[in-house]
């Protein structure tokens, strides 16, 4: 199962295949146009694989030269779109971006942490990031530290795991966020 852009849609020069190579494909399109629109955002997203391709590049970082910062703008991007999260979600996505945390430039932690906002907001997102064990460690780790988007997007991220959870609420206790 393959797909096109239409002819007349000139923000996506190339053609993805349902192949291991779909992920790389779909995230160069996300690199490629400047500004993902709406309806490129629904176009890429309706491609099942794009998630999985997506966040198996963020796991297998020698896969391609640029996959970590690619790999974050294009799950970003994908989240933007309420509807498909669950489909990151579904993908792993919350693991692995905790797992990818410390290994973030300033720009790349910002937007992932803006992801993980996005994705905390939808049940199984919440669910996936609570049970998560470092999770609310590199949340409260990175309020005040890296820049003011981050402490909002975390800060975002964990009011919503914190009224989802008294256990979240005590993880959130123990590395500090009181002091």
């Amino acid at each position: 199962m393959g797909w096109t852009p239409n002819a007349g849609n000139q923000s996506f020069p190339f053609v993805a295949v349902s192949d291991q190579k779909s992920w790389k494909h779909g995230s160069r399109a996300l690199e490629i146009s400047d500004t993902p629109t709406h309806m490129h955002l629904s176009f890429i997203s309706n491609v099942d694989e794009i998630f999985e391709g997506v966040t198996d590049m963020l796991r297998n970082l020698n896969s391609y030269p640029r996959a970590l910062k690619t790999g974050i703008q294009a799950l970003f991007a994908l989240c933007l779109l309420k509807q498909t999260r669950h489909k990151a979600v579904q993908a792993g996505a919350p693991e692995t971006l905790i797992d990818r945390l410390t290994n973030l430039d300033k720009c790349e932690v910002e937007r992932a942490l803006a992801t993980i906002e996005l994705l905390c907001w939808i049940p199984s997102g919440c669910s996936a990031f609570a049970s998560h064990a470092l999770t609310l460690l590199l949340l409260v780790k990175t309020i005040l530290k890296i820049s003011d988007r981050a402490t909002e997007y975390a800060a975002g991220a964990m009011m919503v795991l914190c009224s989802d959870s008294e256990q979240c609420q005590r993880d959130a206790v123990n590395p500090g966020v009181l002091t």
